[in-house]
């Protein structure tokens, strides 16, 4: 079934895997590893811990598949699960502040951020 697999979209898969397939989800698995694992690898201090973020990423997924609405987009809420836990990865380190997380930018709510800068509150 490998040849189908592609033609199958990550919907299709994602409905499969909520109705417990494994090899439905482990073809999600494999369609996103590398694209959650570069994205972070560029918001975590090592490829290791980049590595252990995508491998927590994949099993939330597995355990929240079911909260997953068939008419959105997969990849949406794949990354949404991503983005939560580099800021669980963040939050857990105490290593950068949340504003650096959002787009490079700093928020003028980071605290941190209007202390650094004079006249700024």
């Amino acid at each position: 079934m490998p040849g189908d697999e592609r033609q199958t979209s990550d919907e299709q898969l994602a409905a499969e895997a909520q109705d417990g397939s494994l090899e439905a989800f482990g073809g999600l698995v494999d369609r996103y590893h590398a694209r959650i694992y570069h994205f972070l690898c560029h918001k975590t201090a090592s490829p290791e811990d980049a590595q252990d973020v995508t491998q927590q990423v994949f099993i939330r997924a597995w355990q929240k598949i079911h909260q997953f609405r068939v008419e959105a987009k997969f990849a949406t809420w794949l990354f949404t699960i991503t983005r939560r836990a580099a800021i669980n990865y963040y939050c857990a380190r105490g290593s950068r502040t949340m504003g650096e997380l959002k787009g490079g930018r700093r928020q003028t709510g980071d605290l941190r951020y209007a202390r650094q800068q004079p006249g700024r509150a």
